[in-house]
């Protein structure tokens, strides 16, 4: 079979689901806690599956042309950089996709590389994450996608329903518990999901005559 750098989205995407469909055993098992740069995909159901660049980034058998492993590296990530890109601190996905990559990994008996990068699909990225500087009006912090949480309500685009910060409410939580718990969010997100709980509860109810 031949073998060759990716050269499109779909051949990464499906690389990422072929590694998550075969058991990961020997080495290639061993390297998992080794690995530094993570590719993620999100699968229609909203969780998130994982491939290291080696196996993304090279479609057949790159160990029978494997060079000089660090310039094989950089060929891969600057291939991979086209469609996919790093999830920073700041991030919208930051805290989500570190949290499901590790526990990728923990269920592989590994623990995740201290210097381990994300990388995500562009296209998984939000277009517009609208930042803390709109005002005093927190409404704009809800937001509702068909692509995310089947278009319930959500804050700032990211994989957290209002409904999920008004159940930590009404069970005991304090704004800093929610804050510890869930370090991406912020004060005015809380805020944002009471005053979208208030709105919904004072909405006019029109009677059939």
């Amino acid at each position: 079979m031949a073998s060759y750098l990716v050269t499109s989205p779909l051949e990464a995407t499906e690389l990422i689901e072929h590694y998550n469909s075969v058991p990961q055993a020997g080495q290639a098992g061993t390297m998992i806690g080794y690995t530094r740069n993570w590719y993620a995909l999100r699968r229609d159901s909203g969780d998130w599956i994982f491939g290291p660049a080696h196996h993304v980034g090279w479609v057949g058998n790159h160990e029978a042309h494997k060079e000089d492993e660090k310039a094989e590296g950089r060929k891969i990530e600057a291939t991979l950089s086209e469609w996919f890109e790093v999830v920073g601190e700041g991030h919208p996905l930051a805290a989500e996709v570190r949290a499901a990559l590790k526990r990728f990994v923990a269920s592989k008996g590994k623990t995740v590389h201290r210097l381990a990068r994300i990388h995500v699909l562009k296209g998984d990225v939000p277009a517009e994450i609208p930042s803390r500087s709109k005002g005093p009006d927190e409404s704009w912090r809800i937001t509702s996608s068909a692509g995310v949480l089947s278009g319930k309500p959500c804050i700032r685009g990211l994989r957290i329903r209002v409904a999920d910060i008004l159940e930590m409410l009404a069970l005991g939580a304090g704004r800093a518990d929610i804050l510890e718990d869930y370090p991406y969010l912020e004060d005015g997100d809380i805020s944002a999901a009471l005053e979208y709980a208030a709105g919904a509860v004072n909405h006019r109810l029109i009677r059939a005559a």
